[in-house]
């Protein structure tokens, strides 16, 4: 694509609108690559594109931000990104791989190693101390206890959640939740972190300051962000906005400003305390204000949920619902196990057994299933 940029400018080239900055940076590297994406959903006789043919990059370190109302397939463009969802047709590319080529096992390894996410209903663990969720993604990459236990600390701190990380969920607010989220999707280090409407369940003080945390943990580490979101105002941290209209590129727009993000102070517990009860509050106010998508809301879930349609590919596709409190039983289960076997090869001086490894594939993808309620 040719673009020539001058201070300002408005380009229109192939039917996608570019804004330009003032100054042209130095060429990136691609991390991510859609070519021709399509999705195709069967329902009954009707043919519904939730993607329709869509290509653009995302450059290493960049915030991008796919932009996009209820039901404009948003939300499908990003889980086939992050391989949740198989491409009817197109290709994706991320670091160099073709994701649609790669087996299931592969894909799994590839996700752990290289992917994060951050979920709008938090996904946390109920069970499990705020710690220990952070910990989560670091036992299945068989990260030794005591360095796993140094990173997760220190990732909560990074949040402001010191004197919160021996909590579990239903003792926190839900931006405190929000947080621990962050914190597990970034503990590992990803290349990319994938945001599906990280902000959906938050008052508008809470919106900013988990704003603020992610553009900062990015920059921070050079890290890419693909971030899905219905609201215009949270696009002022994106370098780059992607236009999402039934499923297909309305414009992509360059910011060259955009707005930096910066770590919160670290709160203490009474505070803390404070703020959740008025944090809640406002959440409970804000679903209130939301009834009216409601209908909105069930047309998508029809539309993806795996039981109800059958995808136009080769692909097969999964029967039935999802059950997130039986998978999360089994991930906690797993996970406890493979801690279990590591205290045990400890104590018997010899490495846990590779075999383990098999036994979970990947407990995240199963996980992001449950966020697919809107395209």
């Amino acid at each position: 694509m040719d673009v020539r940029q001058s201070p300002g400018c408005l380009q229109l080239v192939h039917k996608h609108t570019i804004q330009c900055g003032e100054d042209m940076e130095e060429k990136k590297k691609t991390v991510i690559e859609v070519r021709d994406a399509k999705k195709v959903y069967r329902m009954g006789q009707e043919k519904i594109k939730a993607v329709d043919g869509v290509s653009f990059t995302v450059e290493e370190g960049e915030f991008c931000c796919l932009l996009g109302t209820s039901g404009s397939g948003k939300s499908t463009l990003l889980n086939l990104m992050a391989g949740i969802e198989k491409l009817t047709k197109g290709e994706i590319i991320i670091k160099g791989k073709s994701i649609g080529k790669m087996s299931e096992n592969k894909l799994a390894k590839f996700r752990q190693d290289n992917l994060g996410f951050v979920f709008q209903s938090y996904n946390l663990i109920g069970s499990m101390t705020a710690l220990e969720n952070v910990e989560f993604p670091l036992v299945f990459k068989r990260v030794p206890a005591k360095k796993r236990r140094k990173l997760a600390v220190e990732m909560l701190k990074n949040v402001g959640l010191k004197g919160r990380m021996q909590h579990k969920p239903k003792e926190m607010s839900g931006g405190q939740q929000q947080r621990v989220g962050i914190a597990r999707a970034f503990v590992a280090r990803p290349a990319i972190v994938f945001a599906d409407e990280p902000t959906g369940n938050l008052d508008s003080k809470t919106t900013i300051e988990v704003m603020d945390m992610l553009k900062a943990m990015a920059r921070q580490n050079n890290q890419t962000i693909v971030m899905v979101t219905h609201d215009r105002k949270l696009t002022e941290y994106a370098d780059k906005i992607i236009n999402i209209l039934d499923g297909k590129i309305e414009s992509i727009e360059i910011q060259a400003n955009s707005k930096e993000g910066k770590f919160p102070e670290y709160e203490e517990p009474e505070a803390a305390e404070k703020k959740s009860e008025k944090s809640s509050k406002s959440v409970k106010d804000k679903k209130k204000n939301k009834d009216k998508d409601s209908k909105s809301d069930k047309k998508d879930a029809a539309i993806t949920a795996p039981g109800d349609r059958q995808a136009d590919t080769d692909q097969p596709q999964s029967a039935g619902g999802f059950d997130l409190a039986y998978e999360t039983e089994k991930l906690e289960a797993a996970a406890q196990k493979l801690i279990d076997e590591e205290k045990a090869a400890k104590l018997a001086e010899q490495s846990p057994p590779e075999d383990m490894a098999e036994e979970i594939k990947d407990g995240f993808t199963e996980l992001t299933k449950e966020n697919k309620s809107g395209l």
